[in-house]
């Protein structure tokens, strides 16, 4: 009984790990890309 336990906790960590990465990965990569489209409009508005 015991090793099923292991097996079945060891199958649901990948899933635990990728989703721990795209979570991260998400929230960085969402930030970046807030910060370029903030850039590009206030260069917009200053240079008009």
């Amino acid at each position: 009984m015991a090793s099923k336990k292991k097996g079945a906790q060891k199958s649901s960590r990948p899933k635990k790990d990728i989703a721990k990465v795209s979570r991260w990965l998400h929230i960085y990569l969402s930030m970046v890309s807030f910060a370029i489209v903030l850039f590009f409009s206030v260069t917009g508005l200053t240079l008009n």
